[in-house]
C-alpha cells in the first residue's frame, strides 16, 4: 500500500489484524481536532473505517489501544480530553464499529472520575475469539479489568493493587490471553 495513508499529523498509532489478517490502524487525527481515526488495508489500499474522526477528542498523552473481535468488531480504546463530552473528562471513551461507529461510552461499572482520581491511562485491550479484555490504569487506585462477552462487559477488577502496594503510581502495563483465553497482566 501507500507509504503515507493518511496526510493528517497523527499521534498514538496502532495495528491490529482481522482473523483474516486485514491490517487496521488506529491513530489519534490531528486533522481532526485530535479525533480518533481507524483505517484498513483492503485490495491494494487504505480506506477510513466508517467517518474520520469519530466520537470525542483524545487525550495525546495518556495512550489509548484497539482490538478487532473475531466477527470484525473494532473497538477503540482512550482517555477522554476534555470535559462537556460524550464522557466525563479523563473518563475512558470507548467506540465500537460494527456497520457504523457507536462512539463516546464507557465501560459499565467503572469508577467515576473526580478530579485526576481514577483517571484513565493506557488502556490495553486483547481479544481472544469474540471475547474482549480491557484494563487500564485508574490513577490513585490501582489497576481495572473488564470483560466483554456476549455483547455484556463484566467487571472483573475496579482498583487491583499489586501485593505490598499501598498506591499507585505505574501507568505502564500490558494485556495478552494464552491459547485458552485466560488473560494475563504484566505489570
Amino acid at each position: 500500500g501507500n507509504k503515507r495513508f493518511t496526510s493528517a499529523r497523527i499521534y498514538q498509532p496502532g495495528i491490529s489484524f482481522t482473523a483474516d489478517g486485514t491490517p487496521y490502524v488506529f491513530f489519534t487525527d490531528n486533522s481532526q481536532s485530535n479525533k480518533p481515526t481507524v483505517m484498513k488495508y483492503s485490495s491494494g489500499t487504505w480506506s477510513v473505517v466508517g467517518e474520520r474522526g469519530y466520537g470525542d477528542a483524545m487525550n495525546t498523552s495518556v495512550g489509548s489501544d484497539f482490538t478487532i473481535l473475531e466477527d470484525g468488531t473494532v473497538f477503540t480504546f482512550y482517555q477522554q480530553n476534555a470535559a462537556g463530552g460524550g464522557v466525563s473528562r479523563r473518563a475512558l471513551n470507548m467506540a465500537s464499529f460494527s456497520g457504523n461507529w457507536n462512539a463516546n461510552n464507557t465501560i459499565p461499572g467503572m469508577p467515576a472520575v473526580s478530579g485526576t482520581t481514577n483517571a484513565v491511562y493506557n488502556p490495553r485491550a486483547v481479544a481472544h475469539n469474540n471475547t474482549l479484555y480491557v484494563t487500564m490504569t485508574l490513577n490513585g487506585t490501582g489497576y481495572g479489568l473488564y470483560k466483554y462477552e456476549n455483547n455484556a462487559w463484566n467487571t472483573l477488577s475496579n482498583g487491583f493493587l499489586p501485593e505490598g502496594a499501598s498506591g499507585i503510581n505505574i501507568r505502564d502495563l500490558s494485556i495478552a490471553t494464552d491459547p485458552e483465553g485466560i488473560p494475563y497482566l504484566a505489570i
